[in-house]
């Protein structure tokens, strides 16, 4: 009986010491996996304090290159603001609104300023304002005067009498601006009246500049003119349409063309000289070809054309001096 037991009591400290290898084994490995998940989630936490860092940083360097940053002024916090300032134009001063209604202007156009209160940092935006009468926007037309040659006359042509580089107009608006060269355009489109030398002018009297807008042939000949140059016309080419250019006392045109099949584009063996037989003439640009005049050269988009015969696509189409004539 008592090697009986001796064999019990040993069985039972082996199955004891077993018990406590396998616990210890489960209690090792739950405090490894509770390490490395604290470890992971510092890790984390350290990644995105980073973040953080690196991106107040950088919106710091946007605030002093004069960049309104994200960061400083979220998306919702700026339309909450914009929101409020509608409101409170529409309850106190009814005559003036925004000029500007899309965001993106205000973070990549709108000068600001920025003042630091202690831990707070107050930006304060230079909101574009006008009148009401004027919260119409005005297109930009270029005007570009043509030589045109008196009938019956080599040595003379008339030009509009007009020096002048465009309109700000709109049928909608009841004014519009003239302006005298391509400077007076301001680079954000937005021209402050306050410190402007360009006057506003009325729709309600007829100009120069509008009748080449709205009025009729009579009335460009009264309020602008035409001068008479006794002298040979100019040669030069002028645009005036994606397709279509303005021949001035040039007799040749040489055109290559080419042509592409199956999206394969190919050389074409077509290299002509049009000859103008009319000292002006308007040429549509067609078939993917490349246009010389002199030392001006034209390119057109490519399409498929049927190039048998030259003279029959690109014939010249010619222009009357109606003021002129009338």
């Amino acid at each position: 009986m008592s090697n009986i037991f001796r064999l019990i009591n040993d069985d039972h400290k082996s199955v004891y010491t077993f018990y406590n290898s396998l616990k210890n084994l489960f209690v090792s490995d739950r405090r490894m996996a509770r390490l490395l998940s604290r470890a992971v989630t510092s890790l984390t936490d350290i990644i995105l304090q980073k973040g953080e860092i690196d991106l107040f940083y950088s919106s710091v360097q946007s605030l002093l290159s004069s960049q309104l940053p994200h960061f400083f002024l979220p998306h919702v916090d700026l339309i909450r603001s914009i929101n409020w300032l509608r409101g409170f134009l529409e309850l106190n001063h009814p005559k003036l609104t925004l000029l500007r209604h899309d965001f993106y202007y205000y973070y990549k156009h709108v000068p600001f300023n920025v003042i630091q209160t202690n831990n707070t940092l107050a930006i304060i935006l230079h909101v574009p304002l006008t009148s009401v009468e004027l919260r119409t926007w005005l297109d930009i037309y270029e005007l570009q005067r043509l030589p045109q040659l008196v009938p019956n006359s080599t040595t003379h042509y008339t030009l509009l009498n007009a020096n002048f580089y465009g309109i700000a107009y709109h049928p909608d608006s009841q004014y519009y601006l003239l302006l005298p060269s391509d400077q007076d355009v301001s680079p954000n489109n937005l021209i402050d009246l306050r410190h402007s030398f360009l006057p506003l002018q009325s729709t309600d009297h007829m100009s120069c500049p509008l009748s080449i807008m709205i009025g009729t042939l009579m009335d460009v000949k009264t309020f602008c003119g035409y001068n008479i140059h006794p002298t040979p016309l100019p040669q030069t080419v002028y645009r005036i349409a994606d397709n279509r250019i303005f021949v001035s006392n040039i007799s040749e045109i040489f055109i290559t063309c080419t042509f592409c099949v199956a999206f394969a584009c190919h050389s074409h063996n077509l290299s002509e000289s049009l000859t103008l037989t009319k000292p002006q003439s308007i040429i549509s640009l067609r078939c993917g070809c490349k246009f010389l005049l002199k030392d001006i050269v034209f390119f057109d988009s490519l399409n498929n054309c049927n190039l048998q015969n030259i003279s029959h696509i690109f014939q010249p189409s010619l222009m009357i001096n109606l003021p002129f004539l009338t």
